[in-house]
């Protein structure tokens, strides 16, 4: 099956800078979310109150992370694209913008797929839906 990969302005500007090596993995991960959706998607993130929060991570080159929501519809949203190491977290800054998300990671082995079936991705809230259209211009 295949899915509609929505890439925000911001991630697609982030994506032009990137070198040739660290955007020839970028490329491979937006084409692995076209041909098997969440199951290309990396690992499921933290919910503040411990459980599971609807957005996934997938490790690229080096210290980049891709972050990326599901709609409804079971397209793709990359919502971030960010370097992750001593000095800077996407996931705390990510924290800030959705209400619910952890800052704090979890443990690697701790960390479980994005989902088990391409067919049941972590779908986001209507609410978030629906803010995320409005301010991103999605369908």
């Amino acid at each position: 099956m295949a899915h509609s990969v929505f890439v925000v302005d911001t991630v697609a500007r982030v994506a032009a800078s990137l070198s040739k090596t660290d955007r020839r993995v970028y490329d491979t991960a937006i084409s692995g979310l076209k041909g098997e959706g969440c199951k290309a998607a990396g690992y499921r993130l933290a919910a503040a109150d411990g459980g599971d929060f609807p957005m996934c991570c997938r490790h690229l080159a080096n210290d980049w992370r891709m972050h990326v929501l599901f709609a409804k519809d079971h397209s793709v949203i990359v919502i971030s694209l960010a370097r992750h190491d001593k000095s800077q977290n996407p996931h705390q800054v990510l924290a800030d913008i959705f209400l619910g998300l952890s800052a704090v990671g979890r443990r690697k082995r701790a960390k479980p797929p994005c989902c088990d079936d391409s067919e049941s991705p972590p779908v986001m809230p209507a609410t978030l839906s629906e803010r995320l259209a409005g301010m991103l211009g999605y369908a």
